[in-house]
């Protein structure tokens, strides 16, 4: 077993924080809330969508699983998710940026963005999505944690936008205060 026994209800609006340290199975247990890990047993619905989770929660990031190619620009990862997603998805995607303080040139390579302009240029692509659930794994992924912090309150103010929002991490004190639910998984199975 990766992860489990889990039960969790997430409305629109929240924040959950599913914390534990490497091998503990975050990373799974987030692609599996995401209908992208086929689950031994149980269930995920989303807005009474049973076997369609997939359409209904976009991913921002999730280990190796889910990746931008670092020899892309700003602008090729935009355009990648415009055709995945909807029009008007640049204009959505640069608005969540400053919202957050984050201003990237479109020309900008991957490779040299910060590791917070990383997480809010993958969280702003995953928000374009327009899905109600949206999954953040590596929250704290190179993060300062003053920056840790501000992440947080990126996915709190997602969540203020009517969607339901679960975000991994190592340990979840950045995250006290912004997320109303978490869940603690333990050491390596």
């Amino acid at each position: 077993m990766v992860f489990g026994p889990v039960g969790v209800t997430v409305a629109r609006g929240e924040v959950v924080c599913v914390a534990g340290p490497g091998g503990s199975g975050r990373t799974a247990l987030v692609l599996a809330l995401a209908g992208r890990f086929k689950l031994a047993g149980g269930s995920v619905v989303v807005d009474g969508a049973g076997p369609d989770v997939r359409r209904a929660v976009a991913v921002a990031r999730a280990g190796d699983a889910v990746t931008l190619d670092e020899l892309w620009t700003v602008g090729d990862a935009i355009a990648h998710r415009g055709v995945l997603a909807r029009r008007g998805v640049e204009e959505g995607v640069r608005a969540r940026l400053v919202r957050a303080g984050v201003e990237l040139a479109g020309s900008a390579p991957l490779w040299s963005l910060s590791a917070f302009e990383s997480f809010m240029l993958d969280l702003a692509l995953a928000a374009a999505e327009d899905t109600p659930v949206v999954v953040v794994d590596d929250v704290d992924r190179g993060l300062t944690p003053g920056d840790e912090r501000r992440a947080w309150i990126a996915l709190e103010a997602l969540a203020g936008d009517g969607r339901a929002v679960i975000g991994a991490t190592h340990d979840a004190s950045a995250a006290r205060g912004l997320a109303s639910k978490t869940i603690t998984l333990g050491a390596s199975r």
